[in-house]
């Protein structure tokens, strides 16, 4: 077409520039020659409605190149936005997914705890669902908090063992439970996993 054709040193030339503002813009300086090549397709696509009767060729060209890098820049802003939408919906159903299955767990050892035996079953309820520390419920029920903790563990193994949580030892014979070892004199080594409840349950997840 004669407009590019008699035009195309300005037209490269604008359009370069018009790529550079856009990179700056966009934060992809690494992009300018995509950005010029996009402006350029822009360009020729529209180069058969200039009508000389109504402006100067390079007029038109740089009116035509300008609206392109807006254009352009719109659309990739609303293509952002649409990617980080949908990432935040994406996280939202990863977070509501997580609250149901922490909800339904909790829901299936509130329903274990209510087929046991008292006092189990209120020391279970109190320590394991309520949080209370296995020391205050120890002195309420007249007991050391190491029996507490021991009854807890032999109470709620049926319900660890079936929902694939190793079960607390509860004598010798099971060997030394993790939380039963010495303190880490380095505790930077590790971190200890993490309890459902207060920080001496041993009902752990």
């Amino acid at each position: 077409m004669k407009l590019l054709e008699d035009n195309w040193d300005y037209i490269k030339a604008t359009a370069t520039a018009k790529a550079v503002e856009m990179a700056r813009h966009s934060g992809r300086m690494s992009d300018v020659e995509d950005f010029t090549q996009d402006v350029l397709r822009y360009l020729i696509e529209r180069a058969s409605t200039y009508n000389p009767k109504r402006s100067q060729p390079k007029t038109f060209i740089n009116m035509i190149l300008t609206y392109a890098k807006k254009d352009l820049l719109r659309r990739m802003y609303r293509m952002k936005r649409r990617t980080i939408i949908k990432t935040v919906e994406l996280h939202q159903t990863q977070a509501e997914s997580i609250i149901d299955e922490r909800s339904t767990v909790l829901a299936d050892v509130a329903e274990f705890i209510s087929t046991l035996q008292e006092p189990a079953r209120s020391i279970c309820r109190q320590v394991v669902l309520q949080g209370i520390s296995a020391g205050i419920v120890a002195r309420q029920q007249g007991q050391s908090k190491d029996e507490i903790l021991a009854m807890i563990r032999r109470a709620m193994r049926p319900f660890a063992a079936s929902i694939g949580i190793r079960a607390a030892a509860v004598d010798g014979n099971d060997g030394p439970e993790a939380g039963d070892r010495p303190a880490d004199p380095d505790p930077g080594r590790g971190t200890p996993p993490p309890r459902v409840g207060s920080s001496d349950n041993p009902f752990r997840r």
